[in-house]
């Protein structure tokens, strides 16, 4: 059986060898577009989880003021 052949730059290559290629290239496009979506959303969770840190360490520490000032109060 007479196997096509594809001509490109480097030289001749089978039809089905190029197919495998053009196949396996398009996965990795794929895999790639998928680890990008996937750092995007790392990346915005860590910014919202560290906004949500932020806002605690805020919150605690404005707490604790309103604790100390409530102690440093003299009864009446």
């Amino acid at each position: 059986m007479h196997s096509q052949h594809l001509r490109v730059p480097d030289g001749d290559i089978a039809i089905p060898v190029f197919l495998q290629v053009a196949s396996v290239s398009w996965e990795l496009d794929r895999l790639n577009s998928c680890l990008d979506t996937l750092e995007a959303w790392s990346d915005s969770l860590n910014a919202r989880l560290r906004q949500v840190l932020e806002t605690s360490r805020q919150e605690r520490q404005q707490a604790g003021l309103d604790v100390t000032c409530q102690q440093a109060r003299p009864v009446s």
